[in-house]
């Protein structure tokens, strides 16, 4: 009988480190409402805009008809921390699906949600009208004329709020870097002696976001990566560690680098500001690793300030052309247009979208989406209390950007 406990223990020790070693199921609920994908970026905030939130002191949710968002986050961390595929359902009865991680795939997703296409390489598999919006931390490319061809193919992008680029790093005293240095880095270019690239004769390690992260496409953009053909993002690998000087995180995470390993020392990771600020001031979730500060990617600008304790955004910083940026809500664009077959008047008062005459951006409710107020009662101020300014550079409802369905899949599984 003492063997038999000694063999059970034994049978119990090994199920034990079996289910440590396995990620633990993170699954959210189904969604009565709309389904939201796409951008890390954003996803904190709409969390907190689509749950219910009182950062502000103010109770705010957003709805539409009484009809809810319902955010998906772009990654589940427990799962991220064993290298393994996260998979989400986001409609009853629905298939599960690979979670979309970032801008790029959030649109693929919403792009085949609407035209029925297969999200995998290596199976068919339908997600048919199981995602309603994706968040995105860039414009989607390809605009078209929205009135010339079938909106019921076309996207829309909607501003949702201002952001900006810059760096953060665990480098002792390093506090600003020019966009012509942060090209040099990502360039991997006048490399020191540990085939690393150089400022003022000290080596860095750069560090991009994932493949389809928003946030690597527009920061690539603005840095020339592809200069002088020495990097570009696409020969850059699929979520690994390149040939190049370049190292691969997960967006806005500075606690590790995507495939798990330990941030090197004096390394610069691409940060957007707002998730920074949200990060320091306990409302978004907190990825910051030891010893990392922001930086500043503009000549004698910061990027926040600080006002009673807590990190506020720099207004000028946000302006800026070069890093500043606009982020984005993307739905299919027939059904924010009334008088369309797939027209959806709960996901158009959701957005806030109308098309009434004289309609503007002021008049979008406090409780949708696109609002663009600072009053602590609404969403946009919600936004504030995130590191977002609510007001964007492009008008929220008459310079929305139409685009076609983005082409891909969201790989093999």
């Amino acid at each position: 009988m003492k063997k038999q406990f000694i063999g059970a223990a034994a049978a119990l020790g090994v199920l034990a480190s079996l289910v440590i070693a396995a990620p633990a199921a993170h699954a959210e609920p189904v969604c009565d409402g709309f389904a939201v994908v796409g951008s890390d970026t954003i996803q904190d905030v709409l969390t907190g805009i689509a749950n219910g939130t009182n950062v502000t002191g103010y109770n705010v949710r957003a709805s539409g008809n009484g009809k809810v968002a319902c955010n998906f986050n772009a990654i589940d961390p427990v799962y991220l921390a064993h290298s393994e595929k996260s998979f989400i359902q986001t409609k009853a009865f629905g298939h599960s699906f690979l979670r979309p991680n970032g801008s790029g795939n959030g649109q693929i997703a919403l792009s085949r949600s609407i035209d029925g296409g297969s999200i995998s390489s290596s199976r068919s598999l339908s997600i048919v009208d199981q995602v309603d919006i994706a968040r995105s931390s860039s414009a989607p490319s390809g605009s078209i004329d929205p009135t010339v061809g079938n909106l019921a193919t076309t996207l829309a992008a909607y501003p949702f709020a201002r952001d900006a680029i810059s760096f953060a790093t665990n480098a002792s005293g390093l506090t600003q870097l020019t966009q012509q240095q942060l090209t040099s880095l990502f360039t991997c270019t006048n490399l020191g002696p540990n085939k690393l690239p150089q400022v003022n004769g000290v080596e860095y390690t750069p560090v991009l976001p994932q493949e389809g992260s928003g946030t690597r496409e527009f920061f690539a953009k603005q840095i020339g990566l592809s200069v002088d053909g020495k990097i570009t993002d696409a020969n850059l690998p699929k979520g690994g560690e390149p040939t190049t000087c370049i190292k691969i995180g997960q967006e806005h995470q500075t606690s590790s680098l995507y495939n798990g390993n330990p941030m090197p020392a004096n390394a610069v990771v691409v940060h957007s500001v707002a998730q920074w600020v949200a990060q320091v001031n306990g409302v978004g979730a907190d990825r910051r690793g030891a010893g990392f500060t922001l930086g500043s990617a503009i000549a004698g600008k910061v990027p926040v300030d600080t006002v009673a304790g807590k990190l506020v955004p720099n207004a000028s910083y946000y302006a800026d052309t070069v890093f500043g940026r606009d982020t984005f809500l993307i739905t299919q664009a027939s059904r924010t247009y009334p008088g369309s077959s797939t027209f959806d008047n709960s996901l158009a008062a959701l957005l806030g979208v109308s098309k009434a005459a004289g309609y503007t951006t002021e008049d979008i409710p406090g409780s949708s989406l696109l609002n663009q107020s600072t009053d602590p009662d609404t969403v946009g101020g919600v936004k504030l209390a995130y590191g977002f300014f609510p007001q964007t550079v492009k008008d929220a409802i008459d310079e929305a950007i139409y685009a076609p369905l983005k082409s891909g899949n969201l790989g093999a599984f």
